[in-house]
This record gives structure tokens, C-alpha cells and sequence, in this order.
């Protein structure tokens, strides 16, 4: 198990397995390394809300609103 604080700086813990190992993936169109699984992560931490796309992501190193319909999270498997 990990813990972690969430949105209310309550602490909460979570299966290992979620987080690790960790992958490569794009978040908002930045190569970030994200949790095994962030789905689960994110909506355990912040709620479903977790799952609503932003309208702003990162585009040739500015942020602008994104008119495409991508997931939150895109994994790259490298």
C-alpha cells in the first residue's frame, strides 16, 4: 500500500500495483511519466471528476485550448 494526501489533505492509501511500474505517457501533450494506472489513482484521490479532459493543453510549447477529442491520458508504450 502507498498513502497520500488527497484534494482534502486527508490521508488515503492505495494498492502499490496502481502506481507502479511506472510508463511513459503524454498528459496535456507533455512526455510526463505517469502511475501504472492513473484512472484509478485519480478517481480514488479526486473523484470522477478526475476523468473530465481539460480544454487546455500544451501545443508546440504553448497552452492552448485543444478542439480534439482526446483522452485525458494517452499512454506510449516506449
Amino acid at each position: 500500500m502507498l498513502t497520500e494526501y488527497d484534494r482534502n489533505y486527508k490521508w488515503k492509501s492505495s494498492p502499490k500495483e496502481w502506481t507502479f511500474p511506472l510508463q511513459k505517457c503524454l498528459l496535456s501533450g507533455i512526455k510526463v511519466w505517469c502511475p501504472a494506472g492513473p484512472e484509478k489513482i485519480g478517481v480514488h484521490l479526486y473523484g470522477q471528476s478526475f476523468l473530465i479532459k481539460s480544454p487546455i493543453e500544451c501545443i508546440n510549447g504553448a497552452w492552448k485550448k485543444s478542439h480534439e477529442d482526446i483522452s485525458t491520458i494517452e499512454t506510449t508504450h516506449t
